[in-house]
């Protein structure tokens, strides 16, 4: 027997409630240094995420689209997605009352992830964005705005946290590109 309209919808809703709660507790996981737990619980956020989409045929993006447009003030800004293989940040502009977004492809999360492994075991424990910029990709050099989106994903997940006026410390130096990766399978992709 098909779903109806409001059986799918309550049960994308549990789904991506179920999600929410699993990001939760990765970002908490992450900001203790329990990583092994993080790439578990991104997994399974990933899963559920699959789920959702499956079972909602595209209903999931229309959903977020109209209530991140017309009720802003339920939805925590900035968020992140993925779109294929770039990262999006969605911000909400109280000046023109509309979302605007941000992307930066899969290679500058690598690039920065790189630039912060690179740094000196001293400037790991603190740096500013002056020890990463310029970011380069191969011969390509990276538009500042774009590693400055990774560092708010980074900050979002938890391993990286800012540390008053000294800049940034990373949070989760073991497993580091492990949680990244997995954080990454865990977006909600469109």
């Amino acid at each position: 027997m098909p779903y109806t309209l409001s059986q799918r919808q309550d049960m994308i809703q549990v789904l991506q409630d179920a999600e929410a709660r699993l990001r939760s507790l990765m970002e908490k996981a992450a900001s203790e240094g329990d990583y092994d737990s993080v790439v578990e619980i991104a997994q399974a956020a990933g899963s559920l995420r699959s789920l959702a989409s499956r079972n909602g045929e595209g209903a999931i993006a229309v959903a977020e689209q109209r209530s991140s447009i017309s009720n802003p003030g339920k939805r925590k800004y900035p968020f992140f997605t993925r779109s294929g293989e770039e990262l999006v940040k969605t911000g909400y502009s109280s000046t023109n009352k509309s979302d605007y977004q941000h992307r930066a492809p899969r290679e500058v999360i690598d690039a920065f992830t790189r630039a912060l492994e690179g740094l000196p075991k001293t400037a790991k424990s603190h740096f500013g964005m002056e020890d990463i910029l310029p970011l380069n990709v191969g011969q390509r050099q990276i538009p500042d705005y774009q590693a400055y989106l990774v560092l708010a994903w980074f900050r979002d997940l938890g391993v990286v946290k800012k540390d008053g006026r000294v800049g940034y410390k990373v949070a989760a130096q073991k497993h580091f590109t492990q949680t990244i990766d997995a954080a990454w399978a865990a977006l909600n992709s469109d």
